[in-house]
């Protein structure tokens, strides 16, 4: 149970490597080095602002305090990610490979985000900006569950199955492009009705 504070300067690395960590209100995480999740079950309701990568690799992480993640790179490649924060995200770069993205959180990309693999649920957004890129290059499966994914940008569907359930909602803004330039399905899924809503360019 922590109650003060880390640092991780430029060139280190704080890895909750296992076990459980619960990160009272109060508490902080910050520095210019990178802050890693891999293995751990983390619940952290302090301050957590590591401008290094951000890297959510197995385990499970519910940042629930002041999480902010600006201009650097956040990485999902196992696990879940829990951002149900007051702080702001804006990555410069959003990688999903595997895993969850979740939680009530609003995530704003800032140059490009890659989609190959996992699930992005929960009650908040994912925010595409104009002049921004999501790019969908899956292997078989990714999904939008519960949660709103709105593109202002470009959306690069290149492979893969896009399957939205539980009450997702999928929009395509007015002057936004959604390009599905491969074979696979837009489906939908689960009991609860999801949507894709279009006031831009759809092409396939």
């Amino acid at each position: 149970t922590h109650t003060g504070s880390f640092d991780a300067p430029v060139g280190t690395i704080l890895n909750l490597s296992g076990g459980t960590h619960n990160a009272l209100a109060g508490s902080s995480i910050t520095g210019a080095g990178q802050f890693i999740v891999n293995g751990a079950t983390a619940t952290l309701a302090g301050l957590v602002n590591v401008t290094g990568n951000n890297l959510f690799d197995s385990g499970t992480a519910n940042l629930n305090g002041n999480y902010i993640c600006t201009n650097n790179t956040l990485t999902i490649s196992g696990g879940t990610a829990n951002l149900n924060g007051t702080g702001t995200v804006t990555p410069a770069v959003v990688d999903l490979s595997s895993g969850n993205l979740g939680g009530s959180q609003v995530v704003t990309v800032g140059n490009v985000m890659n989609w190959t693999g996992g699930t992005m649920n929960g009650s908040g957004r994912t925010i595409i900006p104009v002049g921004v890129t999501l790019a969908v290059a899956n292997a078989v499966n990714v999904s939008l569950i519960t949660r709103t994914l709105e593109n202002n940008g470009n959306v690069l569907w290149a492979s893969g199955n896009l399957s939205l359930g539980g009450g997702a909602v999928f929009t395509n803004c007015a002057g936004a492009l959604f390009e599905a330039r491969g074979a696979g399905s837009l489906a939908h899924g689960g009991a609860a009705n999801a949507r894709f809503d279009n006031a831009g360019t759809f092409r396939k």
